[in-house]
């Protein structure tokens, strides 16, 4: 499609000269750690002290650029580590950071769609996907129409796709897997794009094993990928607290881990590709997850970790990515009540 000529939109904004801006309901329960990627508002600490929305940046690793949507519905390109807060390509509505993990284009020009034949490693699964008004044809290895928001997976049958191009395309893009991932730009040869890993580390005193609560805002790109994408993580791949999806399933849910074990969990089965809204709350012998305004199940024996230093948001420390679109992520040094949990997620 046509895009009207980009208006330049800050990098990063600097919010120290007034108050968190947040919903009394959650102010209420004194949150620890605000992460808003729709406002580029970032607070740490007993008093929600407001940081620089660059301090966060740094925390963003991404050795490669990364292909976005602006918020005057505008392509855009990030460059290496910065983060892509992306928005809504026909209402331009914010949808959050995208974070994802790595994946390599194998159409060549991508951002000058032409028909082409494309090799691919047969019996091997692969996601066709496109930006524009025209379509791309498929035959060969797959079989398929592709247009924008349709894009096309199938499992190659031999080892060279054909890609036939009509109309008008902006954009193109095969890549090994189930989801359409953000469209990576190629010139003459494949290209990869790197994973999104954004882990706060050096935080103070924000957690409290007694007992807690994780907010979050999150709606995939898809269904599939890999079967446990991971939202968001207190702690590392030993002593945690996560959130994250069942892909099969699509259950949304929270789970503990200490000293390597699984202590328990709770969540609720949602429409992935929507906006869901979780908040997880943990305490000893005490988990519950509210998800759109339902409780999952309680889980009445977990040992909840002590010590957690670091948070990361949008994967399992770069593994199990979300693929897909986080809006706010919070944290309560407090095991917040069940209705409370409703509430804020209705």
């Amino acid at each position: 499609m046509g895009f009207l000529t980009p208006v330049v939109q800050p990098l990063t904004r600097s919010l120290l000269s007034g108050p968190v801006d947040l919903e009394p309901k959650f102010l209420a329960h004194n949150p620890t750690l605000l992460i808003d990627f729709v406002k580029q508002q970032y607070a740490v600490g007993s008093n929600l002290t407001l940081r620089p929305w660059q301090d966060l940046m740094a925390f963003h690793a991404r050795a490669s650029k990364k292909r976005y949507n602006g918020r005057c519905r505008e392509r855009r390109t990030a460059d290496d580590d910065q983060l892509a807060i992306d928005y809504d390509p026909t209402t331009g509505a914010p949808r959050g950071v995208l974070l994802e993990g790595s994946s390599t284009n194998l159409f060549l020009n991508s951002l000058t769609p032409a028909t082409q034949s494309v090799t691919v490693t047969n019996s091997t699964e692969y996601t066709v996907s496109c930006i524009g008004s025209g379509s791309l044809a498929l035959s060969g290895a797959g079989t398929g129409t592709v247009t924008e928001g349709s894009p096309v997976t199938f499992t190659s049958s031999t080892t060279s796709l054909t890609c036939t191009a009509s109309g008008s395309l902006d954009e193109a893009q095969v890549e090994p897997g189930s989801l359409a991932t953000s469209i990576i730009a190629t010139a003459g040869t494949s290209a990869t794009r790197a994973a999104d890993v954004l882990t706060l580390t050096n935080l103070g005193v924000w957690y409290d094993s007694a007992g807690g609560a994780i907010y979050v805002e999150v709606q995939r790109n898809g269904s599939l990928g890999s079967n446990f994408p991971f939202v968001a993580r207190l702690g590392d791949s030993n002593d945690d607290i996560d959130i994250l999806f069942q892909s099969s399933t699509g259950l949304l849910y929270g789970s503990v881990r200490a000293g390597g074990a699984i202590q328990g969990s709770s969540g609720v089965v949602v429409n992935q590709t929507n906006l869901n809204k979780i908040a997880f709350a943990f305490q000893d012998d005490d988990l519950m997850a509210g998800v759109n305004g339902s409780l999952g199940d309680a889980d009445l024996s977990a040992t909840i970790p002590t010590g957690l230093t670091e948070a990361t948001i949008g994967s399992a420390g770069g593994l199990n990515p979300t693929e897909g679109f986080i809006r706010r992520f919070m944290y309560f040094p407090s095991r917040v009540p069940n209705a409370t949990l409703q509430a804020w997620t209705a």
